[in-house]
């Protein structure tokens, strides 16, 4: 069944241009998925996590966290009330998940999501999904899906398509690329970055049309280049190839024009190209901490100090919980002798 199609065969019915009546965005955090499997699985129960933020961030009428800020976020102790609170949201999206792997097979997956209203601690949605591994990504769209409903929100035809999006049909080459973003999140050491790399060369040998696999090879070989871990005109060939080719296998997702935006910004401090690629992706995504983050360096580069603080300004509003958004905010206040 093509991308999308299964949420229309569903009944979901596109929502007509313009938004929502009030036009106002109701605030969403996806707080990172429990992991109910083994330890070693931790990274799947990330990644789906991640997966399902994703697509909640591409609805116009959702405000959804950052996945940073919801991953770094310290749940402990703290009432859903409390959580909204300090993340600035009205809803909350927990649950579970349990990978069950079979003997010579790609196994099963438990994922059991609720939805809750922050402010009188009402449940809105709960279910519990038994799916076959090679049905991962309908199981990501279909809860995605069902917390639009339960917000009384719909979605666009290109929604629908982006919401059921399929990047890969190879279950061996999504579970690498799992792996490697979880390795490339969690620091910036050039050993760790190295094995992102070579889990990802592996994705995209197995998965060519993977656009996500390719921008995300596109950034950990830009890191090598930027942090002087490699400066080699092989390295930066190599980013250029791969955020190329995210961007003509996926033109409408902001992951690629990322790619290539910090391509041109981090390989060849080209301003106007890596700005024009920002603005492609914020016209996908308008709250895309990344992108956004981008115009800013753009904009620092260029000696526009006081628009770029107002940009990071922004950054850190839309991602609260990243250190490194606010350490580049501090750095321009300096800049500015703020």
């Amino acid at each position: 069944m093509a991308a999308g199609a299964w949420l229309l065969w569903r009944g979901w019915a596109p929502a007509p241009p313009g938004g929502n009546a009030a036009g106002e965005r109701k605030r969403i955090v996806v707080l990172p998925f429990e992991n109910l499997g083994s330890a070693e699985d931790a990274y799947f129960a990330a990644g789906m996590t991640e997966e399902i933020t994703s697509r909640l961030a591409g609805v116009r009428t959702l405000a959804v966290t950052s996945r940073t800020t919801a991953s770094e976020y310290d749940r402990t102790g703290k009432t859903l009330r409390k959580v909204g609170a300090d993340l600035g949201v009205d809803y909350v999206l927990e649950g579970t998940v349990r990978w069950d792997r079979a003997h010579g097979g790609p196994g099963r997956v438990r994922i059991t999501p609720q939805l809750v209203r922050v402010a009188d601690d009402t449940h809105l949605w709960a279910a519990a999904y038994e799916r076959e591994m090679a049905d991962i990504f309908a199981l990501q769209s279909d809860v995605a899906g069902e917390v639009v409903r339960a917000l009384g929100e719909s979605l666009t035809p290109q929604e629908v398509s982006a919401v059921g999006r399929v990047p890969t049909k190879d279950l061996t080459a999504y579970d690498l690329y799992l792996r490697a973003n979880r390795i490339a999140a969690s620091s910036y050491d050039p050993r760790e970055n190295a094995e992102a790399v070579r889990l990802l060369v592996e994705v995209v040998a197995r998965d060519p049309g993977f656009a996500e696999a390719h921008a995300s090879l596109a950034r950990r070989h830009l890191y090598d280049y930027w942090f002087y871990w490699d400066r080699s005109a092989d390295c930066l060939e190599r980013a250029r190839v791969s955020a190329e080719r995210a961007v003509a296998l996926a033109p409408e997702i902001p992951e690629t024009r990322l790619a290539l935006g910090y391509y041109y910004y981090m390989g060849h401090l080209d301003y106007d190209r890596a700005l024009a690629e920002a603005e492609a992706a914020l016209r996908l995504r308008p709250d895309d901490p990344e992108a956004i983050a981008l115009r800013a360096f753009v904009d620092r580069r260029a000696g526009h100090m006081e628009e770029a603080a107002r940009l990071l300004e922004r950054v850190v509003t839309v991602d609260p919980g990243s250190p490194n958004k606010w350490h580049s905010l501090a750095e321009t206040y300096w800049l500015l002798r703020r």
